[in-house]
């Protein structure tokens, strides 16, 4: 699953009929170069020296802490937050001393001890600003675990950590947008600006490329920082700019405190609903039954549900969701490192059970690669548009003794049918393309379209 911050921040907006409507916008330029390998190699050289000095922290590579978090997309993301015990194994239980990847503190090689003892002559006698310690040692565990090259490994301060865990209430401060990070490039580009939000007043739009935030380059940026930077206190201003269309656009906003919408809903012609979800948050298992519920109050015989742009989310979410549409059967299930196997299995009853076309493409990632998987797995839906982003994979939370966590890639998710679609995608049953050339959304009529012939 994706990752709570595959998904950035979300908006506040009336919960009023969504009218389909083409996206407007240029292809972007992707291409930023991901991280800085002398940094991460510093900030290794650094926690070691301070694991040795203050004997605060317990050996790196070692689990700690209680039973774990998982987290889907995300997480956007590449996202999945999983309760206590549901599931997840407690890493803690039968921890020993020392790692096969990382050494105990004591064995730490000479020239490693004699490299930081030189780092810090150097600092003692001519770094001319204060030092702050406790930074210092938040910056090389964070740069300890970027050294694993996995972009949605992540250590997380107190701070951080509570405001990731607390990012599930469906309540925050910020612009309004939900942004996703490029795996390969970095680049952390803009999946939905929402109306009535900060950044839709301050011309924000949807494929912008996020590249400076109050001026400073964030190419090397993880997303937690990226989000931790645009979040806020309310009433505040917040300059961001972004890459679109060969030019770099400066965009000047005002934080609020807003409330996630995830759903939005329509009655088409002929009895076909449409629902367009654009994350799997807390809020949006409610917010999607509501809307259910209202359109079939409306007469709905036929769904077409928009999972487009969507990165993900909530395990929980998209578990409990895709109960509300299959009857009773497998919904994907997940491998951890050790080859154990977790099944998660749909209930025999459904919200709805009529026919369905599921709207993907590129940007669909995670817990929409989870839902449009089984939906087509389990033979419930026809899927409609381009293969998904291909992100099979699940992070898990760690809670650490001082407060702060880690965030860590625990395993791969596949399909009911077997199918690990990280890296390759979910392919859609009917392949069809949006041309950004003409007004008409071409999927949406194509999906409406199939649904129609489904029985």
């Amino acid at each position: 699953m994706e990752d709570r911050y595959s998904n950035e921040e979300y908006l506040n907006h009336d919960q009023e009929l969504y009218v389909p409507k083409k996206k407007s916008g240029s292809k972007f330029a992707t291409g930023f170069l991901a991280g800085a390998f002398s940094t991460l190699c510093v900030c290794a050289l650094i926690v070691g020296v301070m694991l040795l000095m203050s004997g605060r922290f317990g050996i790196p590579g070692m689990f700690t802490g209680g039973s774990s978090v998982t987290v889907t997309p995300p997480e956007s993301q590449a996202d999945a937050q999983q309760a206590e015990g549901d599931g997840a194994q407690d890493p803690a239980a039968g921890a020993q001393t020392g790692s096969q990847y990382a050494p105990e503190a004591s064995k730490f090689s000479p020239q490693f001890e004699e490299k930081i003892a030189e780092i810090n002559k150097y600092i003692d006698s001519m770094f001319i600003f204060p030092i702050d310690q406790e930074k210092m040692l938040d910056e090389a565990v964070k740069g300890y675990v970027n050294g694993l090259g996995d972009i949605y490994s992540a250590y997380y301060t107190p701070e951080e950590y509570q405001e990731t865990l607390d990012d599930s209430d469906g309540n925050y401060v910020g612009i309004g947008v939900v942004v996703q990070q490029d795996a390969n490039t970095n680049a952390v580009k803009v999946m939905n600006v929402y109306p009535d939000s900060p950044a839709e007043a301050g011309g924000m739009q949807n494929e912008d490329i996020i590249i400076k935030v109050e001026g400073e380059d964030i190419s090397t940026w993880s997303l937690n920082e990226v989000v931790k930077a645009i979040r806020g206190v309310e009433g505040t201003p917040v300059n961001v700019t972004v890459y679109r269309s060969g030019e770099e656009v400066e965009i000047s906003m005002i934080r609020k405190g807003l409330t996630k919408i995830t759903v939005e809903s329509e009655m088409l012609q002929d009895h076909v609903g449409y629902i367009k979800l654009t994350e799997f948050d807390a809020v949006s298992i409610e917010q999607m039954r509501s809307a259910v519920k209202e359109l079939q109050a409306q007469g709905m015989e036929r769904m077409v549900l928009d999972l487009r742009d969507n990165p993900g989310g909530l395990l929980t979410t998209v578990v409990t969701l895709a109960d509300d549409f299959l009857p009773q059967a497998n919904i994907f299930y997940f491998k951890d490192k050790a080859g154990n196997r977790t099944d998660y299995n749909s209930e025999p009853s459904q919200l709805y059970t009529g026919p369905m076309t599921v709207l993907i493409n590129g940007n669909s990632a995670s817990a929409s690669e989870v839902l449009s998987g089984t939906l087509k797995d389990n033979d419930r839906a026809l899927i409609v548009g381009e293969q998904s982003f291909g992100k099979g994979i699940v992070q898990s939370f760690y809670p650490l003794s001082d407060g702060s966590g880690i965030k860590l890639t625990t395993s791969h998710y596949f399909t009911p049918d077997g199918t690990d679609i990280h890296g390759v995608g979910i392919a859609p049953d009917i392949e069809i393309k949006d041309d950004r050339n003409t007004e008409e959304d071409e999927q949406l009529v194509r999906a409406v379209e199939e649904v129609k012939k489904l029985k």
